[in-house]
């Protein structure tokens, strides 16, 4: 059997592996230069080379807010880190990169790949992939096609009256990277999920104040630092 997968992170990785372990040909399809995901860190914003919007949110200061031993991949351990539970973003990168390395992965991977179509025959899929490098088209075809490119890409910015006319720094989350733009200056994050809060924290060590506004049963409440 032959399975397409689009994108080499962990999802897309995960799958690859059982792929392999069940004797099917995965071919992973991947815009970016390496595999990771979502966990890897790009100091740019906005578009890549490519002209794609950047897929990653990482940011320079984050910690796991999940202990490893429930991030593992299946029968893969983290290795020399028995004495932490709570990992920087680059232990879990170089933990992604082991991992693909150990199963022979990178293979199996195309790499400034961006599929473009992807539509489903009588008896097979048809995807239509763009190598971004020589901007050259084709078009393979597949027994299944497995959607692994992650949900936390696009950001999403609620219309809040009145921010159009908002003079100061307006960034979503998703463009984060470090503290330092916010030196001194008066910050409000909107939310209190875990970026919101952990971005509070990572910005409070070199902002003027940080307030958080979060929603609780239509309520609107505030923390501050």
């Amino acid at each position: 059997m032959r399975v397409a997968i689009i994108g080499a992170g962990v999802a897309g990785l995960a799958s690859a592996r059982r792929c392999l372990e069940n004797d099917f040909e995965p071919i992973v399809y991947e815009r970016s230069k390496i595999v990771g995901g979502t966990w890897v860190y790009e100091e740019r914003t906005g578009l890549d080379e490519f002209g794609l919007p950047i897929h990653t949110s990482m940011y320079k200061n984050l910690m796991t807010n999940l202990p490893k031993e429930l991030m593992d991949f299946p029968n893969f351990p983290y290795k020399g880190l028995d004495d932490v539970s709570y990992l920087k973003w680059w232990q879990v990168q170089e933990y992604i990169e082991k991992f693909t390395e150990h199963f022979g992965l990178n293979k199996h991977i195309q790499f400034c790949t961006l599929v473009t179509a992807i539509e489903r025959l009588t008896n097979n899929w048809q995807v239509t992939v763009e190598d971004l490098k020589t901007k050259t088209l084709k078009t393979e075809y597949f027994d299944a096609v497995m959607v692994c490119n992650g949900h936390n890409a696009m950001p999403f910015t609620p219309d809040i009256p009145g921010k159009d006319d908002f003079e100061g720094v307006q960034i979503h989350s998703h463009d984060y990277r470090i503290p330092e733009h916010f030196t001194n200056m008066n910050v409000l994050i909107i939310g209190s999920g875990p970026s919101g809060i952990d971005i509070c924290l990572d910005v409070s060590k070199v902002a003027n104040q940080v307030n958080v506004n979060y929603f609780v049963l239509n309520k609107l409440f505030m923390l501050s630092t």
